[in-house]
């Protein structure tokens, strides 16, 4: 069995010809190689402008920049500890 190493992963070819990254096998090493391209790609980071209120009663919104809605909830909540809830989430950059 021979062993590739692509992408910071290894690519280990089984005696039957296919080509194994983890539980994960291919029929061929380009296959392989394409999900570690796949793998390897940022997440695209999008623009959301989040509405909340404080524990205060006091309304506003902030936009945060980042992967997914949950990512910029976690954000904001780890911005500001007085949020009481968020009112909407819209994303800016559909």
């Amino acid at each position: 069995m021979n062993e590739y190493e692509y992408g910071g992963y290894i690519i280990t070819e089984t005696p039957e010809g296919y080509f194994v990254i983890g539980a994960f096998e291919f029929p061929s090493y380009e296959e392989a190689t394409d999900w570690v391209d796949q793998m390897n790609e940022p997440e695209p980071i999008h623009t959301y402008q989040i509405f909340y209120v404080t524990d205060d009663g006091y309304s506003d919104r902030e936009i945060i920049s980042a992967p997914s809605r949950a990512d910029a909830l976690n954000k904001l909540l780890a911005m500001y500890s007085d949020i009481d809830y968020v009112t909407d989430i819209i994303q800016l950059d559909e």
